[in-house]
């Protein structure tokens, strides 16, 4: 039997099941349990079961693709990238191309109904000079929770040689 977990990364269903066991609260960790932990951003380290939060995907971003084109004679980079999770569908991100690049504006289109499929999202990028670039993602609605881009988990390096 496979089990299925609605809201929540189908790569980290639980695969096979063999047994199921209820725990009492007091139970200690188990080795999967702190793993959990981990994954879902629990504050500390549980010890025993009724330590552990309800798991909550946050918003999440990322490129996936970076393409070169000629576009009227110009270099141009097509970015393709998905949005996941979260509370609300978000429709608008912010993308950046390094720490200190303050970021730009990208619509999700079409705007996402529901947050329990990806998204995909597109970016016309026309670097300035050659060289390496971290590409990175943000909401731009900053009420929006998102610890693993805030904790840099889907950040894309390119490297641009031709612009």
């Amino acid at each position: 039997m496979r089990l299925v977990v609605p809201g929540w990364y189908g790569c980290a269903w639980i695969k096979w099941v063999n047994e199921i066991r209820w725990v009492a609260a007091d139970e200690p960790a188990t080795s999967q349990m702190i793993e959990f932990a981990g994954r879902t951003h629990q504050d500390g380290r549980p010890a025993l079961a009724r330590d552990y939060e309800a798991p909550e995907i946050d918003t999440a971003a990322m490129p996936i693709r970076v393409e070169q084109r000629r576009v009227n004679g110009k270099t141009e980079y097509h970015i393709v990238g998905i949005v996941w999770g979260g509370s609300t569908p978000v429709d608008q991100l912010v993308i950046r191309f390094g720490s200190r690049d303050r970021g730009t504006p990208v619509r999700v289109c079409p705007a996402p109904a529901t947050t329990r499929t990806w998204t995909l999202w597109t970016h016309r990028w026309r670097p300035t000079d050659p060289g390496p670039y971290d590409i990175s993602l943000r909401t731009a609605d900053t009420r929006v929770r998102t610890r693993r881009l805030d904790l840099s988990f889907y950040i894309r390096r390119v490297s641009i040689d031709d612009i």
